[in-house]
């Protein structure tokens, strides 16, 4: 039987509706569906129970603190990366500077 975008639910819709996405209309024709497809049904709830296995495992990693030493190393390589970026800045407006000397002495 072919699909109408009524009764049609892409996998990225269904995931949207069981985050509580979509639009209240798409949500409404959704709602319906599950209601009168026990199939789509089962599918929802697979994905739901997926969605709840994820969020439970995301909020059971341990979340530890850097090492000092290692947070020194990062706060040395982010500022010598700063300082390179300023340089390089610092170089091209010399250089535009440089370009623009030397065009107008030519003038």
């Amino acid at each position: 039987m072919p699909h109408d975008f009524t009764t049609y639910i892409s996998d990225e819709e269904l995931w949207e509706y069981i985050d509580g996405g979509l639009g209240q209309q798409r949500r409404l024709q959704i709602a319906k569906v599950l209601a009168e497809d026990a199939t789509e049904a089962l599918r929802a709830e697979a994905m739901r129970l997926e969605n709840e296995r994820l969020r439970s495992a995301a909020q059971a990693t341990v979340v530890e603190p850097v090492p000092d030493q290692m947070a020194s190393i990062l706060h040395e390589k982010r500022d010598q990366i700063r300082k390179q970026r300023q340089s390089q800045s610092a170089a091209r407006r010399g250089g535009f500077t440089a370009a623009i000397v030397i065009c107008r002495s030519d003038i």
